[in-house]
């Protein structure tokens, strides 16, 4: 999809679309919204004109992966001050994903990807399953 300000919107909606579709009801509001802020990071933040997303399906697992073409660029946790408003896209990612990280895959040509999985008996609000930064993989994490 082309990188511009309504490519949040278009990924959240297809993505969560996908899920509900798919049986995966449970994990569509935290897809919709974890989807949405990686997307608004590549449209605020790279120079990429198109933006590749990526649906994994499993039995009890989704997973998502959003692709950009600024590999220089490296995704980090900010925490955001009192008042700020922006910065808290990847805490969101983290506090609600069951993981989540930054690969750059050979033979890619100069793309990353930025992915996350939910785990759905995890999937419920205000909790988390995420692997800690150290359990995360850095290569083929699905």
């Amino acid at each position: 999809m082309p990188s511009s300000s309504a490519a949040p919107k278009v990924a959240r909606e297809m993505v969560a679309k996908l899920l509900v579709l798919t049986g995966h009801a449970p994990a569509s509001e935290t897809a919709r919204l974890l989807v949405s802020e990686l997307v608004t990071n590549i449209h605020l933040h790279t120079r990429t004109r198109t933006i590749h997303l990526d649906v994994l399906l499993g039995p009890a697992r989704v997973n998502v992966s959003v692709w950009d073409a600024s590999p220089e660029l490296r995704p980090a946790l900010r925490g955001g001050r009192d008042g700020d408003e922006s910065g808290r896209g990847l805490c969101l990612v983290d506090a609600l994903a069951s993981g989540w990280g930054v690969v750059w895959p050979t033979g890619s040509d100069g793309w990353k990807r930025v992915w996350f999985a939910l785990d759905e008996g995890r999937v419920v609000a205000g909790t988390t399953g995420r692997a800690r930064a150290s359990e995360r993989p850095t290569e083929g994490a699905e």
